[in-house]
């Protein structure tokens, strides 16, 4: 973080969704730096002393809606690292600001899928998208500037290049809800093959509409693939926040006989906050 910004929102890790339906109008960056290693077009932050870091600006951007981020970046483990690992990165988004006057940033860690085909001869390629609501720092005057930078010295090292963030206008309006439950893990199988790992949620949220199962999507993955992200979670209390996709829908390419949560955040809680709104 730069001096003389004020951090907003730096408790939760976001599960970044791999897509989100409903997006019209593209904004790209008018400016992009980045003082990483530059390699073949990226720019890859990886230094021990998590100095390297990557910002874009926009600017032209409407007013009163949320915004979908669209992520696209690189990860490995280390130099010359292997294929398939996930990216895990600091991400803040707001205003930057004027003069004598300080910046202010939503800033959240993030963790994206990796989604490289097999036939991908590196396998670095990670994606994900991120809702960012209208009363965001620097909207209310059309611009935003986004930052990334590496949380651990140990953590993966990922790259980003000017067309590594896209935004887009979410249409319709992207309606968010946070529900609390218990999660645990299902695997159907059908013929010799897994059809899961299939994800529940059962709420205690008791609002009308949102009570019982859900499946928590968090992107596109293969049908017989885990996922490393909720696998930790299986078996405890959580709070999960994202857009509610009615049974029969499809996400992601998939259709649920259940209702389909796309995961935007998840994180454990303990027993006593359950029921707490």
């Amino acid at each position: 973080m730069m001096r003389g910004t004020v951090a907003l929102g730096m408790a939760a890790l976001a599960v970044v969704a791999g897509a989100v339906a409903g997006l019209g109008e593209e904004f790209r960056a008018v400016s992009f730096q980045s003082n990483g290693d530059l390699i073949q077009g990226w720019y890859w932050l990886r230094d021990p002393g998590l100095q390297h870091r990557a910002w874009w600006t926009f600017e032209g951007l409407p007013t009163g809606t949320d915004l979908v981020l669209e992520i696209t970046c690189l990860a490995t483990s280390r130099v010359n690292g292997p294929r398939g690992v996930s990216a895990q990165f600091r991400l803040g988004y707001g205003f930057p600001g004027v003069g004598m006057m300080g910046g202010v940033f939503v800033v959240q860690e993030v963790m994206l899928p990796n989604v490289s085909p097999p036939e991908d001869p590196v396998g670095y390629i990670c994606r994900g998208t991120l809702v960012i609501p209208a009363d965001t720092p620097g909207l209310a005057v059309g611009k935003l500037t986004i930052f990334a930078e590496r949380i651990s010295p140990s953590g993966p090292h990922v790259a980003f290049n000017k067309d590594s963030m896209i935004l887009r206008v979410a249409q319709p309006p992207v309606s968010m809800v946070t529900l609390t439950g218990y999660l645990f893990s299902l695997r159907q199988a059908w013929c010799t093959r897994s059809e899961g790992p299939l994800y529940l949620l059962q709420t205690q949220e008791f609002r009308v509409g949102l009570e019982g199962f859900y499946v928590l999507v968090t992107g596109p993955r293969l049908l017989w693939e885990p996922d490393p992200r909720l696998e930790v979670l299986v078996g405890k209390n959580v709070r999960v926040r994202g857009t509610v996709v009615p049974a029969g829908e499809e996400v992601f390419g998939r259709t649920y006989p259940l209702p389909s949560l796309v995961v935007q955040e998840i994180w454990e809680i303990g027993p006593s906050e359950r029921c707490a709104h």
